[in-house]
């Protein structure tokens, strides 16, 4: 289906509203009963950050889907209601998963600038700012799709964090990412320009899924429509250079930089109310609904534009996984990992 780019409104959806073990032992089956510059307002340095004008509302229409206009097809992913409330869950999934906390990076107490890189629909930042009332929190992003009304000490800029970061050098505490897979073509610059922008022993903090499906029965396998969800998001991401492996790699990546005290903690989210244990039950709820809701606008662009899917085709792919989804005899899994270092404090 041909696409384009056509101005609109800015729109500004208000935000919607497991506990695994890292490295999990086998997962037992149970009953399935379910059918987001040192930011400075006064700051007039030069900035590549642009203001919310018409040139950020230009969106590109595909498919169906609406996807952001700015730097028109450097993000994958479509930046309507839809997606933006699949944000807004899988913020609620990591809360459950963490025991409502917003990272795990042992930051400073009262925390001056923190920067939420890829903010999307600014759910974790204003959180954050309202967390930590010392800090001054900015969220960047390439679509203007954030809430009017943040936290004072909370604000957003369009920005593409691919290119070189603006931000005052050794002036944040911590930076955090999540679930930016496919963004970049380089992660180590992106990570080195988070350790430029970090003071003497700041933290940077990522959290990132897996997109390939694994089970420990067997019964997710290399031709069913989950072992090939991974397969086809691997192979589109490597024939445009944006590895989805980023969940794999984060640990290292770090290391290269210059970050010390690396921790990666490795969780195994089901996929489905699958296990028996309670509290992977309802991770498993949850991130069966992120997954599910989310697929067709992660994997969309990457079937028709880069797989040269039909829009038929990859329709009738995502009946194949809505199928799985539904399927309690496939207990399959995703791999999440959540990887804070920090930068030396004689950096």
């Amino acid at each position: 289906m041909a696409s384009e780019v056509v101005q609109e409104p800015t729109s500004i959806p208000a935000p919607l509203a497991a506990a695994a073990e890292a490295e999990a032992p086998l997962m037992e089956v149970g009953t399935d009963n379910d059918n987001d510059s040192a930011f400075d307002p006064d700051d007039g340095a030069a900035s590549d950050t642009t203001s919310l004008s018409s040139s950020v509302s230009k969106y590109r229409f595909e498919n169906g889907r609406r996807y952001h206009g700015y730097k028109d097809g450097l993000y994958m992913q479509p930046n309507d209601e839809q997606q933006l409330s699949v944000q807004d869950l899988g913020h609620h999934m990591m809360l459950i998963l963490l025991g409502d906390k917003l990272y795990t990076a042992p930051i400073v107490n009262k925390p001056q600038r923190i920067l939420d890189v890829g903010t999307g629909t600014g759910i974790w930042a204003i959180d954050i700012a309202d967390q930590h009332d010392s800090a001054q929190v900015v969220g960047t992003d390439l679509s203007p799709v954030q809430p009017e009304f943040v936290p004072p000490n909370c604000k957003f800029e369009i920005d593409d964090a691919s290119s070189m970061w603006t931000f005052t050098p050794g002036s944040m505490d911590l930076v955090f990412m999540r679930f930016l897979l496919g963004s970049f073509t380089n992660w180590t610059e992106v990570y080195r320009e988070a350790f430029k922008s970090l003071k003497p022993g700041g933290w940077l903090e990522h959290h990132e899924v897996a997109p390939d499906v694994h089970s420990e029965d067997g019964s997710v396998t290399s031709s069913s429509a989950f072992g090939r969800w991974g397969a086809l998001v691997f192979e589109a991401g490597d024939k445009i250079g944006r590895t989805y492996r980023t969940a794999y790699n984060t640990k290292k990546w770090m290391e290269e930089v210059g970050f010390v005290n690396v921790v990666e903690t490795k969780y195994r989210m089901p996929i489905g109310r699958w296990p028996a244990d309670p509290k992977l039950k309802e991770i498993g709820m949850w991130f069966r609904a992120y997954f599910e809701d989310g697929m067709e606008g992660y994997a969309m662009a990457l079937l028709t534009r880069v797989l040269e899917w039909d829009y038929i085709e990859a329709q009738a792919y995502f009946g194949q996984l809505r199928a799985a989804f539904k399927d309690k005899k496939t207990h399959g899994y995703c791999n999440l990992t959540i990887v804070y270092g920090q930068k030396p404090l004689d950096a």
